[in-house]
């Protein structure tokens, strides 16, 4: 463990002392445990600076964040733990392992027939090895010394590995079948089984310059004695006292525990009926009363533990949601660190400093040319390239010098004095419709306390400061004039309840302050209505307006508190009532709602770069939605630069038709938060959908664009494909149908990467190939839903309503073969 040393301090660089510090594991909210003082004694954590502001401690190996509160500030600080003499340990087993591979070098250097030839063959001070005689070797390793052969090694034969593993202990029926046996080494045991004569059986030692077996003094017990033994203890056979009338006594050393009756019991008001009786010292317990139980979400059936306000066990209902998720992260705390290709590579671009117009500005290589990646309006200078290609630097925008941060994306962002808002529309998806666990029972109302459960009812740990919406929760109401934000939860309002804002917020801020020095805020708001179509949503209706509207009073808080104001995405939740539209009509539809955002909320933001669209595919529309809105939707993102589909929602929970419940809200929005941190990355996210479809013969291949082996950079579904029949029931073969031809059997490629379906006779082309499209099916999840099972392995991140990874589905799609 190596011992850390720093001062903690106030923005302007003074000492604070006492002030609170936290090590969490990097890019998380997991406290690290096992930390030393200075001393090496045990230090709590979280833990204090000193009366000077020295703080000190010792950690194990690996890569941390240490989060520091002192007065009105709280800052992170990224740092690694690397004991030397750890390393050196390393060090020393890689030492060992070379020289073993030298030894097999020198085995393998030549073998001759003999000595003799050896020599002749072999230059001086070289070697060769020589069959051995022995039956228990197989080579004799010599080395050429003066045209001297030099035993050097010897290596044991095949023969003598198998005695080592295998024949170290031999069994026997009877003893004059072992004493035959004079082949073994010396020491070998054995051991006799079913000789006749009962005192033969047993352990047996070999002794080779006798030639016997010995048997040992020390025999275990044969199956015979221990069933004697327990032919011993009868019910007519126990501890005498006066408590053990019974036939059966049930004994604690030399106590006799006697069991409860009925004739007498503790005298308590409390307890009246006969039976038996916990007792907690001289005090009965009495049983819990069904009628009174504290009240609360989860907390539905005859026994309800709870903590403090918070329900953590129902006879009925099990742990609630949240509590599992916290449990399996605090199980799963000692192994954080992510499998090395899901950590990022160092940055590829390059940085250095030119003037340009007496103003000093920042060149970068990304790869392709050189560009300045600075504006002229202020000098930019000590650029240093981080991980995603991010750089930090150091600029006079703002009238002094401070830090800011470049995206790949193009944003400027002044460190720890910004905030990032995400507007949500659409329809009710958008406004959390149904977003809540179902008690177990299958009730559905929503009251709270009573039916139902939001997952999000308070600000997440550790989020209190960063994460935010406007006046009202994440749907707003009164922002007009709010002069703050207020820490984000979800709330309940009618049906619905938990929206995708509270999730996606505290996965993007996660990512940014794991991979930057960012430090930024979230802040997220809703404009949308149930139900409705695009002529209801649109630019000069009233949702479009409210939209535009929360921007303008984000921004106002925004610069009464000095922060910089930025839009970085717009999410549309929609599709379900756009009824009897064209696949190319939808088209046109993204992509005048997404510009029509873009180009308002620049002009309110006064940002440098336009806000992106987000779309999640839906399923569950009517016939005159089906295909056409998902087709439209994955065919926008492959032509539309400013928009991108982050996956479909076949492969969440659904209350009904079209309705998620909290599960289903979550995930979407924990991928939302992937797929922006990318777009902050100058990357569009790509969903797992296919790339090739090639037919041969009875053969369709279908290649998707995921990578087997990708890792961290990669903004699209990483790791081999699967078919997932344990999440999403089976709606035959797997989602895939085929006009025109009959598929006899789906399987996944060996590639990790494509799909290969047969068919009963030869493609002639013109056949169309569909994935979850299913023109029978409407409602997912319920046995006849839209859907299929293809997914990839991606285990980048977790959820935090489950603590299960987040894999990517595959979109929805229809291909025609043409051969």
């Amino acid at each position: 463990m190596e011992l850390k040393n720093f001062f903690s301090q106030d923005h302007e660089g003074n000492i604070t002392p006492d002030a609170t510090c936290y090590l969490y594991q990097r890019g998380s909210e997991n406290l690290v445990a096992g930390l030393q003082s200075v001393n090496g004694q045990p230090l709590s954590n979280p833990f204090t600076s000193d009366a000077n502001g020295l703080v000190q401690l010792a950690a194990p190996n690996g890569l941390y964040d240490v989060r520091v509160v002192t007065g009105n500030r709280d800052y992170r600080l990224h740092i690694q733990f690397n004991d030397v003499n750890e390393t050196v340990d390393a060090a020393v087993a890689a030492a060992s392992r070379a020289e073993q591979a030298r030894d097999a070098a020198q085995l393998w250097s030549g073998i001759s027939a003999n000595t003799a030839e050896g020599l002749n063959k072999t230059p001086l001070n070289g070697y060769f090895s020589v069959p051995s005689p022995e039956s228990t070797e197989y080579l004799i390793l010599y080395q050429n010394v003066a045209n001297v052969a030099v035993e050097v090694k010897r290596y044991p034969s095949s023969e003598a590995v198998n005695r080592a593993l295998t024949g170290a202990i031999r069994s026997y029926a009877t003893l004059a079948l072992m004493q035959a046996d004079t082949t073994q080494e010396d020491g070998t045991s054995a051991v006799v089984t079913h000789d006749p004569d009962e005192a033969k059986n047993g352990w047996y030692l070999f002794s080779k310059p006798d030639g016997i077996w010995n048997r040992s003094a020390n025999q275990t017990a044969s199956a015979a004695r221990v069933e004697a033994i327990e032919k011993q203890i009868s019910t007519r056979k126990r501890p005498r006292s006066k408590s053990g009338k019974a036939p059966f006594v049930l004994t604690v050393g030399d106590k006799v525990l006697p069991f409860a009756t009925a004739q007498k019991i503790p005298r308590s008001k409390l307890i009246t009926a006969p039976g038996a009786v916990m007792m907690l010292g001289d005090t009965p317990v009495p049983p819990v009363i069904v009628r009174k139980r504290p009240r609360g979400p989860g907390g539905y059936g005859d026994v309800v533990i709870v903590s403090n306000r918070s329900v953590l066990m129902s006879s009925d209902a099990g742990p609630n949601k949240q509590t599992l998720a916290r449990l399996a992260a605090l199980e799963e705390q000692a192994a954080q660190s992510k499998p090395l290709q899901y950590l990022p590579s160092p940055p590829t671009w390059l940085a250095y400093v030119t003037t340009v117009n007496n103003k000093s500005q920042i060149m970068v290589h990304d790869g392709a040319t050189y560009r300045q990646a600075t504006s002229a309006d202020a000098n930019w200078f000590a650029p240093q390239v981080g991980p995603f290609n991010f750089i930090s630097c150091l600029s006079d925008k703002s009238g002094s010098i401070e830090r800011y941060t470049l995206m790949p994306s193009g944003f400027k962002v002044k460190n720890m004095a910004v905030i990032l808002h995400k507007i949500i529309t659409g329809q009710s998806l958008g406004l959390g419709s149904r977003g809540y666990i179902l008690r177990a029972d299958g009730r559905y109302e929503f009251t709270p306390g009573v039916f139902g459960d939001l997952f999000t009812e308070v600000t997440p740990v550790g989020f209190e400061q960063t994460c935010f919406s406007l006046a009202g929760g994440p749907r707003p109401a009164g922002w007009e004039s709010s002069t703050d934000y207020v820490p984000l939860h979800e709330y309940a309002s009618g049906v619905s309840g938990e929206t995708i804002a509270s999730s996606y917020a505290t996965k993007l801020r996660t990512w940014l302050g794991q991979y930057t020095a960012i430090d930024p805020k979230i802040l997220v708001s809703v404009s949308a209505l149930g139900g409705v179509p695009y002529a209801s949503l649109k630019k000069g209706t009233t949702v479009y307006q409210n939209a535009l509207s929360q921007a303008t009073a984000a921004k106002a808080i925004a610069v009464s508190k000095g922060l910089q104001y930025i839009i970085p995405s717009i999410s549309i939740i929609h599709g379900e009532s756009q009824i009897n539209t064209t696949q190319a009509q939808y088209v046109a539809i993204l992509a005048e709602w997404v510009g029509d955002y873009r180009t308002d909320l620049v002009a309110i933001s006064g940002q440098e770069v336009a806000p992106i669209g987000l779309v999640s595919q839906m399923l569950t529309g009517e016939t005159g939605t089906i295909p056409a809105i998902p087709l439209a939707q994955l065919q926008a993102h492959e032509e539309n630069p400013n928009l991108s589909l982050i996956g479909p929602k076949y492969a969440y929970p659904y209350f009904d038709t079209y309705h998620m419940l909290a599960e289903g809200y979550v995930k979407i929005a924990e991928i939302e938060g992937r797929a922006e941190h990318f777009w902050l990355a100058g990357k569009k996210w790509q969903p797992l959908k296919p790339v090739s479809v090639v037919a041969a013969g009875n053969k369709l291949t279908v290649k998707f664009n995921n990578l087997p082996d990708g890792g961290a950079e990669y903004a699209g579904p990483v790791g081999r494909l699967a078919f997932d029949t344990n999440k999403i029931t089976n709606p035959g073969n797997f989602g895939f149908e085929l006009t025109g031809a009959t598929i006899t059997s789906v399987a996944l490629g060996a590639d990790g990467a494509s799909v290969v379906i047969t068919t009963a006779s030869a493609l002639a082309g013109g056949e169309v190939l569909t994935y979850a499209l299913q023109s029978a099916m409407s409602q997912p999840q319920n046995g006849n839903g839209r859907r299929g099972n293809l997914r990839d392995t991606d285990r980048r991140d977790r959820s935090r309503f489950d603590y299960q990874y987040l894999y990517n589905w595959s979109v929805a799609f229809s291909k025609t073969i043409s051969l």
